[in-house]
């Protein structure tokens, strides 16, 4: 199988990450509005474990080049529903979130709020050391897409003194005919989580009606607390919670299950 792969434009390197744009320009105006909504989510939420295994067979998107703020379009290889809304491709953008579109308010599927780059970058000749990769396994009807962000870098360290000790891997599950979609975590070694994740801590979940270009949305319900048996909250720009309160464990699985209406 080969899919439509396409690098849509690329930034300058060690920018602000898009959703942490987001929240730094939300807190900054509103960090005194604690109060939470409590709202529904259009998925069951469920966290498990499982033993993390790296795609090493996979193919990349970004090739040998180091990412930073780069979108990729990934197409999604069967029939699949994002809140009961099909949709094509994914479009990755800096290994921080993934779209069904570009233009307008769309979903997302954010995978946390810190600024992330490829740990090459620290290297003379930069050469990436942190492939965004995917696969696809199993029979058509019940094929799963796995995209995977490997060995991974933080662009708040590498600014501060120019290294990327800290890292994490990261994939991303997205199931053939159940439309379910997980995230499952893998090795990681992050020191200086707060400096990452500062406020609110990290924020992982489902994203609805997110505008990328105008930094706005309508809700996103965020996984809050322990990141072992975390619960399920939500914010918009008026209301906001707090995220996970460190990062996964390696062989933490979050499994999102379409619920059979979903709640706009």
């Amino acid at each position: 199988l080969r899919f439509q792969i396409k690098i849509l434009k690329t930034k300058t390197i060690y920018k602000t990450g898009f959703m942490k744009k987001i929240i730094i320009a939300a807190t900054t105006t509103l960090i005194a509005l604690t109060n939470t909504l409590k709202a529904q989510m259009p998925y069951n939420f469920a966290a498990s474990k499982s033993a993390y295994q790296p795609l090493t067979t996979g193919t990349k998107l970004n090739d040998t080049t180091t990412w930073d703020d780069e979108v990729y379009k990934l197409a999604i290889p069967f029939p699949f529903k994002l809140n009961n809304k099909t949709i094509t491709h994914f479009y990755i953008q800096g290994g921080e979130i993934a779209m069904s579109d570009t233009a307008g308010a769309a979903d997302a599927i954010p995978f946390m709020n810190a600024d992330i780059i490829d740990r090459g970058v620290a290297d003379t000749v930069p050469v990436s050391k942190s492939p965004i990769r995917y696969k696809v396994d199993g029979n058509a009807g019940s094929r799963i897409l796995k995209l995977e962000i490997a060995n991974a870098g933080f662009a708040d360290e590498f600014n501060s003194d120019t290294t990327t000790d800290d890292f994490f891997n990261l994939q991303i599950w997205v199931y053939e005919g159940s439309n379910v979609f997980e995230m499952r975590y893998g090795a990681n070694s992050i020191a200086d989580f707060n400096t990452y994740f500062p406020v609110l801590g990290m924020m992982t979940g489902f994203a609805k009606g997110l505008d990328m270009n105008q930094g706005a949305f309508d809700k996103i319900y965020i996984l809050s607390g322990d990141p072992a048996s975390p619960d399920i909250d939500s914010m918009t720009t008026t209301s906001f919670t707090y995220g996970l309160s460190s990062f996964p464990d390696s062989g933490t699985v979050y499994r999102f299950t379409p619920k059979p209406t979903s709640i706009a």
